[in-house]
């Protein structure tokens, strides 16, 4: 297997920061300019009965995309033809789009299940770094099915 846009890798033993170990990270880009992608198995807090028993809406689940900008709302879906404006990164995998929408859909559960993910922050590498990190054994690539990372 081979690092590329579309694949899964998880963070090794290796890693002493609590954020990347274990972390199961889908790669939205990796080309000449770097890489960047969301840690999809770390939600930021559990939704509970109490905050479900305030109202009809359901709460978004955020998850901890990573340290790079910890507060930019970001989102990956499989629904284009609900959430318009995302682009297309791998199979029918969609990065981005009209966040209210998306949120409200959500909320008012109008998208199928298992189709979105919300999250805060990202990860980041320039050239070349995520490739030494893969040489220095902090990561590896999985055979995850990518339609897993949708599933909370």
């Amino acid at each position: 297997m081979h690092l590329h846009q579309g694949c899964v890798i998880v963070g090794t033993a290796l890693h002493t920061d609590k954020i990347f170990k274990n972390s199961q990270i889908f790669i939205c880009e990796h080309n000449h300019k770097g890489s960047f992608g969301f840690i999809s198995n770390k939600p930021l807090q559990k939704p509970t009965k109490k905050l479900m028993k305030q109202g009809m809406l359901q709460p978004i689940p955020y998850y901890r995309g990573g340290p790079v900008e910890p507060n930019n709302k970001q989102i990956l879906h499989t629904a284009p033809q609900l959430i318009p404006g995302g682009i297309n990164i791998y199979q029918q995998i969609y990065w981005g789009g009209v966040q209210e929408k998306a949120e409200h859909l959500f909320k008012m559960n109008m998208l199928p299940p298992n189709c979105i993910k919300f999250f805060k922050g990202y990860c980041g590498w320039n050239y070349g770094e995520l490739e030494t990190e893969f040489t220095d054994g902090f990561w590896q690539i999985t055979n995850l099915l990518v339609a897993n990372i949708f599933r909370n």
